[in-house]
């Protein structure tokens, strides 16, 4: 990889390393190593994950009325109106920045990240 993309071998490595953490790459000693098959049970649990969290952070919010989220969110769902049919990428953006502006007016920055990061590499 490193000769490849014309880098050193620690940039390289340190990659694989973060990889293998999320569990990513399959090393097959003496074989090479692959890109992970996606398992479908850590996908569910990532997303009960994520729900558990958005439950909350939502309860949070009903006990407070804030013009500023309310406006937030109106601007956030007319752009997702205006989206044309089956744009499902920009959608899909929109769709996350509706979950994170919950999570960040509500003050949690930090549990948002983390189902986040396991949603995207689950």
């Amino acid at each position: 990889m490193s000769k490849r993309f014309s880098i050193s071998p620690q940039p390289v490595r340190e990659a694989f390393i973060k990889l293998g953490e999320e569990r990513l790459p399959e090393v097959r000693p003496q074989r090479g190593t692959y890109v992970r098959k996606i398992s479908v049970k850590e996908v569910l649990d990532a997303c009960y994950l994520r729900e558990a969290i958005e439950v909350s952070i939502v309860r949070e919010l009903t006990r407070q009325h804030d013009a500023t989220l309310i406006k937030n969110l109106r601007r956030i769902i007319a752009q997702q109106q205006k989206i044309k049919p089956g744009d499902s990428r920009n959608f899909f953006i929109l769709d996350e920045d509706l979950h994170k502006t919950f999570a960040l007016h509500a003050g949690r920055e930090y549990v948002w990240r983390i189902p986040v990061r396991v949603v995207a590499t689950a």
